[in-house]
C-alpha cells in the first residue's frame, strides 16, 4: 500500500477547502513548503475552526543533498523514517571522520553509495577514521556500522529511531565491556579523566597533603559534570610497589566503605541540593542505632540488619522492643523509649512531614528531663541509714540504694 492510499480515508473534496478559507483568503502563517490558512469546516455536521496548509508542488528534493532520503524526492512526502536516512549518514560521518560529498586527500567522496558499497565489500576499515581504529573494539565497530547502514535501507527495511537507538545503546555497552579491565570495578572506565585534567586540577602535583605507602595524595578541582568538585588525587608510583592489581583493591575497599555510609544519606535530596532537614534524617539513623545497640547495615547474630526501612517497619508495627537493645530497655522508663523512638521515627519522614533539628533538640531535652525527674524522685524516696552496730562509729555512716522498682 503506497502513502496516499494509507491516508485516503481523510481526503476532503478541495472545493469544501475552498470554500472553508474563502478561497484562500486570510494567511495566518508561512513555512518553507507553503502557507497555512485560517478557516471554517463543516465536520459532522458542526462548524469546525481549522487551520489549513497549502502546500507548495516541488520538483526536488527538499533538504540538504546527500543527507535527504530518495522516497522523499520521488514522492515528496515525509514519513517518520525519513530522519532515520539522514541519521544514518551522520552515523558514516562520525565512522570515518569526515563530511558527506567532501572530496578529501585520498580522492574518497562520502555518500550514501560509496557507504554501502564499502560495507558490502567488507571493507569499511578504509573508510574509517584511524583514530577510531585504534580506540574502539572490533565488535563494536561492526555493529555501529551495522546500524548505520540500516539506516540507508529503503523506507520499507528501515527501521524506526527507537529501534536505532536500542542497537546504538548495545554498540556502546560493547565498548564498555571492552574497556573495562577484567580485575576492575565495572563502571569505573566511566570515571577516566584527561591526565591534561588533572595536573591541571593539583597545579602540576606541586603540594602533596599526604605521604602513603604508595605514593601522594594532592587536593584540587575537578569539573565533573559541568560542576567543579573537590577532590583528592593519588599519584601512585610503581617504585612504591603498587600495581594495577593493588590499585584496584584498594579503590573497592573505599568504595565499599563510602557505599556504607549511604544508608545515612537522606533520599529525598541529591548531592548538590540539600535542605536543613537532610541532616536531621542523617540524625534520626543515628538515633536508631543508640536505640538498638547495632550499626546500621551489619547483620547480628540474631539475623536482623538494622536499616531505615527495617527500623520503620519495626516501629510502624508496634514491635520496637524486639530491636531496642535490652541494656536500654532495663535503664530507661517505657515511656521515654516511646518518645525517643517516636523522635527518630520522625527524623526519618520526608521532608515536608520531618521536623527541623531545633524542634528534635527540643523534645530530646524535654524527653530528657522527665527521665533525669523521674530517677532524682526515684532515689530521694530510697535512700536508707544504716548503722552497723560495733563495726562503725557514732559518727560513721553507710548509704545504701535500694531498687525498689516492680520487675
Amino acid at each position: 500500500m503506497s502513502e496516499m492510499e494509507k491516508w485516503k480515508h481523510l481526503k476532503i473534496p478541495f472545493s469544501d477547502i475552498k470554500e472553508a478559507t474563502r478561497n484562500f483568503q486570510k494567511k495566518i502563517g508561512k513555512g518553507g513548503y507553503g502557507s497555512v490558512y485560517e478557516g471554517k469546516l463543516l465536520v459532522n455536521g458542526s462548524d469546525m475552526k481549522v487551520a489549513v496548509k497549502r502546500s507548495t508542488a516541488i520538483s526536488h528534493a527538499c533538504g540538504t543533498l546527500g543527507y535527504v532520503e530518495p522516497e522523499l524526492t520521488q514522492t515528496s512526502i515525509a514519513t517518520r523514517k525519513t530522519d532515520v536516512y539522514s541519521f544514518g549518514m551522520v552515523l558514516f560521518e562520525v565512522l570515518s571522520g569526515r563530511l558527506c560529498n567532501f572530496k578529501y586527500e585520498d580522492g574518497i567522496i562520502l555518500t550514501a553509495a560509496v557507504a554501502k558499497q564499502y560495507y558490502a565489500s567488507g571493507d569499511m576499515d578504509r573508510i574509517i577514521d584511524p583514530v577510531l581504529l585504534g580506540q574502539m573494539s572490533p565488535n563494536s565497530l561492526r555493529k555501529f556500522s551495522a546500524v548505520a547502514i540500516d539506516c540507508l535501507k529503503a523506507r520499507e527495511q528501515r527501521p524506526l529511531m527507537d529501534v536505532v537507538k536500542k542497537e546504538l545503546e548495545e554498540s556502546l555497552q560493547i565498548q564498555v565491556t571492552h574497556l573495562t579491565p577484567r580485575n576492575s570495578m565495572p563502571g569505573t572506565n566511566l570515571l577516566r579523566i584527561p591526565f591534561t585534567e588533572i595536573k591541571d586540577a593539583t597545579k602540576g602535583f606541586q603540594n602533596p597533603i599526604i605521604e602513603g605507602d604508595y605514593g601522594f595524595m594532592y587536593e584540587g578541582e575537578l569539573s565533573i559534570h559541568g560542576i567543579y568538585t573537590k577532590v583528592m588525587i593519588k599519584r601512585s608510583s610503581m617504585e612504591f610497589g603498587q600495581g594495577i592489581e593493588e590499585f584496584v583493591t584498594e579503590i573497592q575497599m573505599l568504595s565499599a566503605i563510602i557505599s556504607d555510609t549511604d544508608v545515612y544519606d537522606d533520599p529525598n535530596t541529591s548531592t548538590i541540593v540539600e535542605t536543613k532537614k537532610a541532616d536531621v534524617y542523617s540524625f534520626g539513623v543515628v538515633l536508631f542505632e543508640v536505640l538498638c545497640g547495632r550499626l546500621c547495615n551489619v547483620k547480628y547474630d540474631d539475623g536482623i540488619m538494622l536499616s531505615t526501612k527495617t527500623a520503620k517497619e519495626y516501629y510502624a508495627k508496634g514491635k520496637m522492643d524486639k530491636l531496642i537493645d535490652p541494656i536500654l530497655r532495663e535503664q530507661m522508663r517505657i515511656d521515654s523509649l516511646r518518645k525517643l523512638s517516636a523522635i527518630a521515627y520522625e527524623c526519618l519522614q520526608d521532608l515536608e512531614q520531618r521536623p527541623f533539628i531545633d524542634v528534635v533538640k527540643i523534645k530530646l531535652e524535654e524527653m530528657l528531663k522527665n527521665e533525669v525527674l523521674h530517677w532524682r524522685g526515684f532515689f530521694s524516696r530510697h535512700w536508707y541509714i544504716l548503722d552497723v552496730e560495733g563495726i562503725l562509729s557514732p559518727e560513721t555512716h553507710i548509704e545504701v540504694s535500694v531498687d525498689c522498682r516492680i520487675q
